[in-house]
């Protein structure tokens, strides 16, 4: 089984039994950020299926609410589908459009983090780690304070000063709390007015102590999220596998007797497989996968009705049209199954392109030129998929996407770029 995103190690994980998901329908009270029709903040009820309970949630209804800005209240629909995911800190839950902008969203916070990997040399774990080698640095300064010459004084409160500024700008209350602490160092002064090392140590050890708190949340954090990645993604995959059958019951379907000659002979297996594939497809509730489920129960019942008058030798209609109607209708799922393929594709890209957007190592247009090289390629071969006799043909929008935001990359605009590569997720 191929996985999106997540790494080896996490791939070998089995899920157990009793964690198995549910996907009964339940509805839910949801603690969100939007608001009702006059802005006051209210719960929402939703009707969802749970990942994992309490935690990661589809949703399985249209749902009308409200955002909220500095001047006025926006209606906004949460579509059938769309995902919702706790904050275990703030208790909120997170909205996505769809499972995929949810894997991002919870990569992107994971490797920002520092991950699992105590060898990684990005993201905020080692930059804590390497603020706290600094303060300590300071703080055995400090202890030899009255000896110090005037250019290691200053350079003690050069190093005072980076911290703060790095840490008060941040959002994390403890990073907040440890760069205000810092700032007023320079301030810190006994009852006469003298600068006292044991007050300015005193200070120091208590911002030592928040990004101590910091580090020990991250741990916190990385943990929840990589609970939250292994449900997601391995929702995603059972998506795919759904759609694998799929794929294998049109094919067989197409090389049967039934659909060519209009042989009736294996008519009750048809329906059985077909009931087993119906059943399967009603499972699969997440975005962008429900729009493909909802498309494939209905060629598959187009091709029921299509085939149904053959088992009369009464029937007054067209034999070969018959069967070409319910022909066209497997390979209408074959076409839908063939888009998917091109989405889990594309979705690694998009992946890959958010990962080195957002990086600051050296050589990162080089980088990125590998991965638009590939976009290029893949929009390319999206041009082989002929949609256009599906109800909702998507292709030739999705390659205008990317077309335009690989002209958005050729400017160095990461932004608009990204902002392109994002609308042709939210096309698939």
């Amino acid at each position: 089984m191929t996985r999106l995103f997540v790494s080896d190690n996490v791939q070998k994980r089995e899920t157990k039994k009793e964690n198995a998901v549910n996907h009964a329908e339940i509805a839910r009270h949801i603690p969100t950020k939007f608001v009702g029709r006059s802005g006051e903040r209210r719960l929402f009820k939703f009707s969802v299926v749970e990942l994992i309970p309490n935690t990661i949630l589809i949703t399985t209804g249209d749902r009308n609410v409200h955002t909220r800005n500095e001047t006025e209240y926006t209606p906004f629909r949460i579509p059938r589908g769309s995902v919702f995911v706790r904050n275990q800190r703030l208790l909120l839950f997170a909205f996505y459009t769809d499972i995929f902008s949810a894997i991002r969203s919870r990569m992107h916070i994971f490797k920002n983090a520092g991950g699992r990997r105590t060898d990684q040399k990005q993201g905020e774990l080692p930059e804590l780690r390497l603020s706290l080698s600094s303060l300590h640095l300071l703080i055995e300064m400090i202890v030899d304070y009255c000896a110090l010459s005037k250019e290691e004084l200053r350079e003690a409160m050069s190093i005072l000063d980076d911290l703060a500024a790095e840490m008060v700008g941040k959002v994390d209350d403890d990073k907040v709390m440890a760069g205000e602490v810092l700032d007023r160092v320079h301030k810190l002064e006994d009852s006469r007015g003298r600068k006292n090392p044991l007050i300015t140590r005193d200070a120091i050890e208590r911002a030592y102590a928040h990004i101590e708190k910091r580090i020990a949340n991250i741990g916190w954090i990385t943990r929840h999220i990589d609970s939250h990645l292994l449900a997601l993604v391995e929702e995603t995959d059972r998506c795919f596998e759904v759609f694998e059958k799929v794929r294998a019951f049109a094919e067989l379907c197409l090389k049967s007797r039934l659909f060519n000659t209009g042989n009736t002979a294996g008519w009750s297996v048809f329906m059985e497989e077909k009931k087993k594939l119906e059943a399967e497809l009603k499972s699969v509730h997440a975005l962008p996968f429900r729009h493909a489920a909802a498309h494939a129960l209905i060629d598959l019942q187009v091709a029921v009705v299509r085939l149904e008058p053959l088992r009369s030798t009464q029937t007054l209609l067209s034999k070969q049209a018959l069967l070409k109607a319910a022909r066209d209708a497997m390979e209408r799922i074959l076409i839908s199954v063939r888009i998917l393929d091109a989405m889990r594709k594309w979705e690694r890209l998009h992946f890959r392109y958010k990962m080195e957007a957002a990086s600051k190592k050296p050589h990162k247009r080089e980088r990125v030129r590998a991965i638009t090289s590939d976009m290029r390629e893949f929009e390319r071969d999206l041009g082989e998929i002929h949609d256009e006799h599906l109800s909702r043909p998507a292709v030739p929008e999705i390659r205008a996407r990317i077309k335009l935001g690989l002209a958005a990359i050729t400017k160095h605009d990461w932004k608009t770029a990204g902002d392109w590569f994002d609308q042709v997720s939210a096309a698939f």
